[in-house]
């Protein structure tokens, strides 16, 4: 009768699970590639979109990333808070890189939001590029030498599908271990920045740490498979100076001719890549012909908005760079 009773329970979680999986919302099709709409489809979602254009009968409409779907957004701060503007940072896994889309001048910015009133402020944070890593964060060893992997609570330190996880999820009191060296080169506080994060990486290079579980050693692999990216500016746009109203059900988002290249958060969630080397000489009135335009297309300079911006040098522990740069690790 237990027994029963198991299997049916174990049926009825399955179907559970695979409700709530169809719930999700996607982030890719079953090939791991971006998502691509077109104008019809668009009109049942919501968020920020770019709109591509191939060619003048291939138009598609990709989704911006939420890195927290396919990665970790760890902000430990506002974003107001320039301060602490370097502790706020993304991981995408090396293999997600593709789903997140590239602005050019070319491309349009567009927002969907049926629910709610068009947000009054706009704010483009920019990340610098902080190169691959561990999927995962590390903190200095009190007691000794070395370093020690900070899982946290259901192991939510890890990024999703890090070899970082799957090594070091499945181990038991991951708090015991302290790893003193990768290969023969001893590591510690001076490998991490301020994030925990473990600097001088080589993409998609495999590392041995040299580990102790108080008296026991052991070995353990894991690649650098994680691309991090910090906070390091803000600017924000006011609704009057970058929203562009249409009747195809979005708005279209005046992005400023000067921004920089460089990969960008729009309200806390949505990331892409902005190019700025491939900017259109096409006038913006031209650029939005095809629409239904409800006020006239802003072309936006940058000058009425507001940027803050901080001092960020890599690394930030207390080291010259070019000490920094001698402790670098060799990969195995």
């Amino acid at each position: 009768m237990i027994g029963r009773k198991t299997k049916y329970m174990a049926v009825f979680l399955s179907a559970l699970m695979l409700l709530t999986a169809c719930k999700k919302d996607k982030v890719m099709d079953r090939d791991g590639n971006m998502l691509e709409y077109t104008m019809s489809e668009l009109k049942s979602k919501e968020g920020f979109f770019v709109r591509v254009e191939r060619s003048s009968n291939d138009v598609v409409f990709q989704p911006l990333l939420n890195p927290d779907k396919v990665g970790i957004m760890s902000f430990n701060s506002t974003v107001r808070n320039l301060k602490d503007q370097s502790s706020r940072y993304i991981m995408v896994m090396e293999d997600r890189e593709n789903l997140i889309p590239v602005i050019t001048g070319n491309n349009l910015l567009i927002l969907i939001d049926d629910n709610s009133v068009i947000p009054s402020e706009f704010e483009f944070e920019k990340f610098s590029d902080g190169g691959y890593t561990f999927g995962g964060t590390f903190y200095s060893n009190e007691n000794s030498k070395g370093l020690k992997v900070a899982n946290g609570s259901y192991n939510r330190n890890f990024a999703p599908e890090s070899d970082m996880k799957d090594v070091w999820s499945d181990k038991k009191n991951v708090s015991l271990y302290s790893l003193d060296t990768i290969g023969d080169t001893p590591i510690g506080e001076k490998n991490i920045d301020g994030n925990g994060v473990f600097q001088g990486l080589t993409k998609d290079l495999s590392y041995e740490f040299q580990c102790y579980v108080g008296t026991k050693y052991e070995m353990v692999s894991v690649k650098a498979d994680t691309h991090y990216f910090v906070s390091e500016s803000v600017l924000r746009m006011t609704q009057k100076d970058c929203v562009n109203k249409t009747k195809n059900g979005f708005v279209i988002i005046s992005i400023p001719k000067d921004l920089p290249s460089g990969y960008y958060l729009v309200n806390g969630s949505y990331f892409f890549y902005y190019d700025a080397e491939n900017v259109t000489n096409i006038p913006v009135t031209d650029r939005y012909s095809y629409l239904e335009l409800e006020t006239e297309p802003s072309e936006t300079d940058g000058s009425e908005t507001t940027e803050s911006t901080i001092d960020h040098s890599w690394p930030t522990i207390d080291e010259d760079v070019d000490d920094y740069e001698e402790t670098q690790v060799p990969a195995t």
